[in-house]
């Protein structure tokens, strides 16, 4: 099958059941896009005030969906993220080449002018074909991994600030916190509360996975826990992340982000979780000692890549 001269078009309601068939076959195959994960993707059709059918778009032959291209307007920081994947029976360089020309202006229609992208620092094929099209290095993340039954707990007890699991209700907290932590941190797009509660409800979170340390009322660090639920459930297997650690910049340096991230793992193992992953800034030295000290190694690496649209 030669889809290289399909038409690309948005998606609409009549291609879900096509794109479920599509993300259950590449799964089955090991096969990962670029960018955030089509079951992300799917995902953020409930996100208030998004629209998956203005930002989404696939291409497909006889009735089935055989690549898409998805992008995610993150306007505060003046960017767009881009995901794309094509099943590789079907990858051409020119197919790509028109899925992310269509992303692109898409990105030039939201007055944005920044495309990001990430991929596996190893896929050498994608990573190739983005610099033919002008995409730029421009940070490298690392996915630590840990065997939960081998993890190094760090002992906690002097730390003298409460934590407690996430109630209903908190949401507006829970915002806080999180986009105070990050606001100074590379790639971060601030949410809103809407969003917030929203994630919360997702598959895999769990109230009582997510824990925050509070002085009095103010909600001073977090940990944001996800249970995987892929389609490999062996006991042994059962996976699970580390979604989102802070601290409020005025309380660091006070043991809070080790108390969260205990607090966050004890969970993960009472839950019968037995691997768990975090994805760091390489650039983070203080996330990464604190990490390696509970036993979390190095797996793979992804990279960040940049290009400027130019009007």
């Amino acid at each position: 099958m030669n889809i290289d001269t399909e038409t690309i078009k948005p998606y609409d309601q009549e291609d879900l059941s096509k794109l479920i068939r599509f993300r259950d076959e590449i799964e089955k195959k090991g096969l990962v896009g670029c960018g955030i994960p089509l079951e992300w993707i799917l995902a953020y059709k409930g996100i208030p005030a998004y629209s998956l059918e203005k930002n989404l778009y696939v291409v497909g032959s006889a009735g089935t969906i055989r690549g898409y291209v998805h992008v995610l307007a993150e306007e505060n920081i003046d960017r767009c993220v881009v995901s794309y994947l094509v099943h590789p029976a079907d990858r051409t360089d020119r197919l790509v080449k028109r899925l992310l020309d269509r992303s692109f202006r898409r990105t030039e229609e939201l007055n944005l002018v920044l495309v990001h992208i990430f991929t596996s620092d190893e896929n050498l094929l994608e990573k190739n074909l983005l610099c033919m099209m002008d995409f730029k290095p421009i940070r490298r993340f690392y996915e630590l991994n840990l065997d939960l039954q081998k993890a190094r707990l760090p002992n906690t007890n002097h730390v003298l600030f409460s934590c407690r699991t996430f109630k209903r209700g908190e949401e507006a907290a829970l915002t806080r916190i999180q986009n105070l932590s990050f606001m100074d941190t590379w790639g971060f797009n601030p949410n809103t509360v809407e969003e917030i509660t929203y994630r919360t409800k997702l598959q895999g979170c769990l109230p009582e996975g997510i824990v925050i340390s509070w002085d009095g009322d103010r909600p001073v660090a977090y940990c944001w826990t996800k249970i995987n639920l892929g389609r490999d459930d062996r006991k042994d297997r059962r996976s699970g992340s580390i979604h989102m650690l802070g601290v409020d910049p005025d309380y660091r340096g006070r043991g809070l982000a080790k108390q969260v991230f205990v607090a966050g793992l004890r969970y993960l193992i009472r839950r019968g979780i037995n691997i768990t992953q975090i994805s760091v800034d390489s650039e983070n030295e203080a996330a990464l000692t604190l990490y390696k000290s509970a036993g979390f190694e190095i797996g793979e690496t992804t990279l960040w890549l940049e290009k400027k649209i130019e009007g």
